[in-house]
């Protein structure tokens, strides 16, 4: 307990810090280790909250009186940040009243170049946004909320921290991970999912200068950051391997996509040039990133360092392979794109949209264009989203980039029976529908 002016005790939780930094590989390593450069932590004390506070309520006079903060456990929810709940009482003068606040603060570490794209999106782009969707007709779209109001912002060389509002005292909460979303709960998301879709495409149009300062993916970079590299590389392996005897021959298709040819193509749908339909992605619209609200039925995105321009069918493709149960991922689909499409239709029109919508041809064309994505969401991010509560224990970023503790925690994340099944009907899908076949194999470097 650390005492705080004498006036209260801020309780601070002892769960040890996750820190991700700039990574180089430890070539003399005997199994792939990324040396980590750590940042000096920031310190969340009463001078950080008070100055973040002042400068959310534009009151130079507001004292805090007394905090608390608990960091929240990492179990595959939180990989590349530290998540705070803060509970604060402060004045915003000395006469005034006490008030009493409650916040998430979020410490992000950079793992990209385009992990700074959430600074743009907090500060800039979401409410450039929110605004679009508040022209609709009254009532049109009932609610239309994107994320977390961020009341503050600090930059460093290494990350950024941001004070938000916490979106559990509007009454959202998480999503069962373990269990995928059922068929109503996939609607509210993907309903959400297009409200930003809509938003952006009209921001695009009036606002091109401020969508082109978004980084552009980090696909389309002329180098890959060491850990995706090595991470799907090893996915894609480990996964072979426990379906070679039951399926050799899509084990041996999937031994060819570790190759500089999967990357390219990666690059290819990645590149906004290429779509037919451009959007702001959110780029991991999965059920990690998104609070529900069950009794007004409405969703909201949280975590936005992967958004930059590119296809609509990227975000489909990723949800669909990464959030629903798995009988609404696979008996459902058409229903839900569907949905999906009215709902951009629906949100297009209420907000004066002057371009050409697109219709349901249109975005299931693109959906089977970044195919691909899909492949790289089952992979990397499947297992992540079926693992277990013993399995998802003491799961961080060290452990994602070390090899030797990734292959530990593989072998407790494919002994689940559910993940295997779901992992195999969508491999069978892919082979049947030709996202498996690179003509130009060659070796991963």
């Amino acid at each position: 307990m650390i005492s705080v002016r004498g006036r209260v005790d801020i309780a601070i939780s002892t769960c040890p810090s996750i820190v991700c930094g700039n990574c180089l590989p430890e070539s003399d390593a005997a199994s792939t280790v990324y040396k980590m450069e750590m940042p000096k932590n920031t310190e969340f004390n009463v001078d950080y909250i008070q100055k973040a506070l002042a400068h959310a309520y534009k009151c130079d006079e507001l004292k805090v009186e007394s905090f608390q903060l608990e960091l929240k456990k990492q179990t595959c929810e939180y990989f590349c940040s530290d998540i705070y709940q803060c509970n604060v009482k402060y004045r915003k003068t000395p006469e005034s009243n006490i008030e009493k606040g409650k916040y998430i603060i979020k410490d992000l570490r950079y793992m990209f170049s385009t992990d700074k794209s959430e600074k743009l999106m907090f500060q800039k782009i979401l409410p450039a946004m929110d605004e679009i969707l508040g022209r609709a007709f009254p009532d049109d779209l009932n609610e239309y909320k994107l994320s977390a109001n961020c009341l503050y912002c600090e930059s460093s060389e290494w990350g950024e921290n941001y004070l938000l509002e916490d979106l559990n005292t509007l009454d959202y909460t998480h999503l069962d991970r373990q269990k995928g979303l059922n068929l109503h709960e996939a609607k509210i998301c993907l309903q959400k999912m297009a409200q930003f879709h809509a938003a952006s495409m009209i921001l695009i149009d009036e606002q091109p200068d401020l969508v082109d300062e978004l980084p552009r993916s980090h696909f389309t970079a002329e180098y890959q950051w060491y850990p995706i590299d090595t991470l799907m590389k090893d996915s894609t392996k480990y996964t072979a391997d426990v379906f070679t005897k039951e399926m050799p021959e899509i084990a041996i298709k999937m031994e060819a996509q570790m190759s500089r040819a999967f990357m390219r193509r990666m690059r290819s749908i990645m590149d906004p040039e290429n779509s037919r339909v451009k959007v702001i992605i959110h780029g991991e619209p999965w059920i990690n990133n998104m609070l529900i609200n069950r009794a007004k039925e409405k969703s909201i995105f949280m975590d936005f360092q992967h958004s930059c321009l590119g296809s609509p069918g990227i975000d489909l493709n990723f949800f669909f392979h990464t959030s629903p149960e798995f009988s609404e991922a696979f008996d459902k689909r058409p229903e839900l794109l569907e949905h999906y499409c009215k709902c951009l239709r629906k949100t297009l029109s209420s907000c004066g949209y002057t371009g050409s919508i697109p219709d349901f041809a249109l975005i299931n064309s693109e959906r089977i264009r970044c195919a691909i994505y899909s492949y790289y969401a089952a992979i990397l991010y499947l297992p992540i989203r079926c693992a277990s509560p013993e399995a998802s224990e003491n799961f961080d970023v060290q452990t994602l980039l070390n090899e030797k503790a990734m292959l530990k925690k593989r072998q407790q994340l494919f002994a689940n029976g559910p993940l295997l099944k779901q992992l195999r009907t969508v491999l069978i899908n892919f082979n049947r529908a030709s996202v498996l076949e690179i003509h130009e194999p060659e070796p991963w470097d």
